[in-house]
């Protein structure tokens, strides 16, 4: 019976998952200016790596920044390093990983990209081509912002996400994990500490690439470019977010949330119809009860961790992974 629930219901969440914006096809977007796109290899060994990169890089950027109807910083430096660099590489320690899953960041402050070459990304992200395309977003995304403005980590690592790439299965599979066993992270604990975990948070880049998304298919055209608008003619970011997207942050959270209980509960309760009642009851019942019960200790870990870690580079709106 088990693996009969599953064969149905799963069929029926990837089927009801939104098809992602195309990256690749906003012929609407305005001409940017190109940027000066410079590769670096940190170590000789990592030179046949760089000289590869820096052949697409200037394209990769360039698309990231038509993405977001945004332009791009005038000048870019990309580091290619090492995560775990040999003991005779003499690699600079500022360029350790800020975390043991990260495979690279951007430093808004000196236009500068650090991807790692030695560790394959993972999901949420895809070769390390997307990884540079989510990083030149946040590049691009806080040289665009007026002076002394920020916009929430979530806002941030959304738009990085639709840079790189679109909505997929994975993402599906994630999100129906998550909204069956527990729940999307807050938007606002997600800008007070971004998951510390690789785990918690390929679910939170899946959440927050999902939600704008499908903030992006019910808003005008262009939304970031005119969310930074709005920042520039001095609204705070909630009323610039409604004014570029037609709805407020809290109003897209719950419209988006009611789209996923549709997709990931009610359908597949539906397409599993053939069930006995009393016995889709019992695992309606269970489900929730399940997810209360990791819903609580979720919220708890987060404050916790909120409580007694030290602040760190995941807090200083310069460096973004």
């Amino acid at each position: 019976m088990r693996r009969a629930v599953r064969t149905l219901v799963l069929p029926a969440a990837l089927a009801a998952a939104p098809a992602g914006l195309p990256a690749a096809a906003r012929a609407d977007a305005p001409p940017t200016p190109a940027a000066h796109v410079r590769v670096v290899a940190t170590t000789p060994a990592l030179e046949a790596r760089a000289q590869a990169l820096a052949a697409k890089a200037p394209a990769i950027v360039a698309r990231a920044a038509r993405r977001l109807f945004l332009p791009p910083p005038a000048e870019i430096e990309i580091l290619v390093a090492a995560a775990v660099p040999p003991p005779d590489a003499h690699q600079p320690d500022a360029l350790e990983p800020p975390r043991p899953w990260v495979g690279g960041w951007a430093d808004t402050s000196a236009s500068r990209i650090v991807l790692y070459a030695d560790r394959t990304p993972r999901y949420p992200h895809e070769g390390l081509e997307g990884l540079l395309a989510h990083e030149a977003a946040h590049l691009i995304l806080a040289g665009s912002l007026p002076a002394g403005r920020r916009v929430p980590r979530w806002y941030s690592e959304g738009l990085a996400m639709l840079a790189e790439r679109d909505v997929s299965w994975r993402d599906a599979l994630t999100l129906a994990r998550t909204e069956l066993l527990s729940a999307p992270i807050p938007l606002d604990a997600l800008d007070r500490r971004w998951p510390a975990t690789g785990g918690q948070a390929a679910a939170a880049y899946a959440q927050v690439l999902s939600m704008l998304s499908f903030a992006e298919r019910n808003a005008p055209p262009a939304s970031p470019r005119r969310l930074i608008e709005a920042l520039r003619n001095g609204l705070d970011f909630d009323r610039a977010f409604t004014a570029a997207y037609g709805r407020s942050p809290a109003q897209t959270w719950h419209a988006w949330r009611r789209s996923l209980r549709w997709r990931y509960r009610i359908l597949p309760i539906v397409v599993a119809a053939g069930l006995a009642p009393a016995l889709i009851g019992m695992l309606a019942l269970a489900a929730s009860a399940v997810a209360f019960r990791r819903r609580a200790r979720q919220y708890a870990d987060l404050e916790r961790r909120e409580r007694e870690e030290a602040p760190d580079g995941n807090g200083d709106p310069r460096f973004h992974a």
